[in-house]
């Protein structure tokens, strides 16, 4: 999985696949994040990620040698030019300047062009990077404009990164995702912020999070990740065991010349994607297996995950971005252009794809149940203040229980909950939730 991030995050928007569904293209950015508790081996994801940080390196290197030097003298000569204006402003006006008119309209569009073309070298300063590491989200925007609306993000301890999108950091705890969103999809994504003005992008984020346990169990268990689509598009998995196991003595050092392979891959990717844009046809073949992963997905949503089926809604998009990647990585390695996706390319993709949906599933099944006995208890409180029972449209309007979840919770908790049919002496009947307890109980 740090092989796949590290291929999508060297392709960056340079490549996309046409027609895996009619009519769509779809970037080839992946978001994984993976849980392992201390000790186990977090950090051996940079072994993966190094031909990625080797290469942004040089990209820096070389902007500071030969790019930088021309950008600090342009601005030291914007800033004497606009020094120049200041002084000609300052200077006493002549009996033949009108009357009010602060400043002649030449230096006025002189001061201002200079002004625009200084604020626009000074975005430049920042060296070029292909990745970033923990970053606030203003970074992370701060960096895309920089790079050309694309960057990997890339953590070996990214608790912080999953707390700065759930909202640990912000007023009254709002979640924080809104680049991460428009990242996965490289849709437009404008922030305005005072003293900065617009940032427009088009953002192409890939992910790599290696991250504990427990916070990524906390992210498929936040409400607002789930609802808003952040965990639907996450490959997510946990590396954990129920008893730790021994050193079995086995070498599992990467060979020399595999390393070395597994870095002129990356960088040729990297070379081709600053050739321009290329698409991957995808082919009949290939469609129809992606197709079929598709219905199987339906299927799941349409029986036991109804309640969640939203979380299976991009599995299709996954299998496509996987097969993507790898046959980019195929067609660049063997020399192929203009490179296709094939059945065979298909497949693979759609392995590792139902791999982590299930993964996903099951931390998504821990964190349901969590927010579940959460809203079981808001349900009982609302209830027993209302008597022991509620309108299903009161539950909707002034409570924010909508009836899925309703349904959900009366399937899972019977002993607590029913629901029945009030006949009222005028009106239409009406559902209403009830609580299963006495009467005399309820008074009390």
């Amino acid at each position: 999985m740090a092989s796949l991030a590290t291929l999508s995050a060297a392709i960056g928007k340079a490549f996309f696949v046409t027609d895996a569904v009619p009519g769509r293209r779809t970037h080839l950015n992946l978001y994984i994040i993976a849980g392992a508790p201390k000790s186990y081996g977090k950090s051996s994801g940079a072994d993966i990620v190094r031909p990625i940080v080797e290469a942004s390196n040089d990209l820096a290197e070389d902007f500071r040698r030969n790019r930088l030097p021309s950008l600090k003298s342009r601005i030291a000569t914007l800033e004497a030019l606009k020094s120049g204006i200041l002084k000609q402003i300052a200077r006493p006006r002549s009996a033949e300047t009108p009357a009010g008119d602060e400043m002649p309209p030449d230096l006025r569009t002189r001061l201002e062009k200079a002004e625009r073309e200084i604020d626009e070298i000074k975005t430049e300063l920042l060296d070029p990077s292909l990745w970033i590491g923990g970053a606030t989200t203003e970074a992370l925007a701060e960096m895309l404009r920089r790079n050309n609306g694309t960057i990997f993000s890339f953590s070996p301890e990214a608790g912080d990164l999953v707390r700065i999108a759930l909202g640990r950091y912000r007023d009254k705890g709002k979640a924080d995702f809104d680049l991460l969103l428009s990242g996965y999809t490289v849709e437009p994504f404008r922030e305005t912020r005072i003293g900065r003005g617009d940032n427009m992008l088009v953002p192409c984020i890939t992910c790599l999070w290696l991250c504990q346990p427990f916070l990524l169990k906390e992210l498929y268990g936040h409400e607002e990740a789930q609802e808003r689509g952040l965990t639907a598009r996450v490959l997510s998995f946990i590396c954990e065991h129920e008893r730790i196991p021994h050193d079995d003595g086995q070498d599992r050092r990467i060979p020399d010349t595999t390393s070395a392979a597994w870095g002129k891959l990356v960088a040729d990717i990297i070379r081709a994607r600053r050739q321009g844009e290329h698409a991957i046809q995808c082919s009949p073949e290939a469609r129809e297996v992606l197709r079929k992963w598709h219905n199987e997905s339906v299927d799941m949503r349409n029986d036991a995950f109804r309640d969640v089926e939203g979380e299976l809604g991009r599995w299709r998009e996954h299998a496509i971005r996987i097969a993507g990647v790898l046959a980019v990585a195929d067609g660049i390695s063997e020399g192929r252009a203009p490179i296709t996706l094939d059945a065979r390319t298909a497949e693979r993709a759609v392995t590792v794809a139902r791999w982590a949906g299930l993964s996903s599933l099951r931390m998504l099944q821990l964190g349901r149940a969590r927010r579940l006995a959460e809203r079981m208890e808001r349900l009982l409180a609302v209830l027993a203040e209302a008597g022991g029972q509620q309108t299903l449209r009161i539950l909707e309007k002034h409570h924010g229980f909508l009836r899925p979840e309703i349904e959900s919770l009366v399937t899972r908790y019977p002993e607590k909950f029913e629901v029945t049919t009030h006949k009222p002496a005028t009106g239409r009947p009406g559902e209403v939730l009830n609580l299963k307890q006495s009467r005399s109980s309820l008074n009390a």
